[in-house]
């Protein structure tokens, strides 16, 4: 996520009436402390983000691999995306080699793969469809092909 992405989350999280409610104190044993002070239990699975992180320019395929990692892709396809998913979804990688770009925003925009089969409701298809333009599908689309060596056609 950029960190154009985060002023935009925060601004509209800051837009929200508060709520007041009671935070329960936090109470950890004696070991806890030991281990957390000697730092052999990490408080945090993502290292510290240092600096702004900037996302890819809109356009290019980078944005695309953006858009995989936003919609967090990887968690069901694999850090490669060549995983078949829970409940029978295809290798990305591997079934995007033989669909068009038409084809695979079909996938996302209708929850209908070329064969004519129905996207399971286990893929957020529907919400990609509400929420990424048509330019990102394309991004996508692109991202998706360069992964096959194979280009993206209409």
């Amino acid at each position: 996520m950029s960190y154009d992405d985060m002023q935009v989350i925060v601004a509209y999280l800051r837009l929200l009436p508060s709520i007041d409610r009671q935070t329960p104190k936090r109470s950890l044993s004696v070991m806890a402390d030991v281990l957390i002070g000697a730092n052999q239990f990490p408080l945090s699975a993502q290292p510290p983000i240092t600096e702004p992180v900037v996302a890819p320019p809109a356009g290019t395929i980078d944005y695309g691999e953006n858009i995989t990692e936003a919609y967090g892709c990887r968690d069901c396809r694999g850090k490669d995306l060549r995983v078949s998913a829970e409940g029978g979804g295809p290798n990305w990688v591997g079934a995007v080699s033989g669909w068009s770009e038409d084809q695979l925003l079909q996938v996302f925009k209708g929850g209908i793969d070329p064969s004519g089969n129905e996207i399971s409701d286990n893929m957020p298809w529907k919400d990609y469809n509400l929420e990424l333009s048509d330019s990102d599908l394309h991004y996508l689309s692109q991202y998706l092909h360069s992964l096959t060596g194979i280009a993206s056609t209409n």
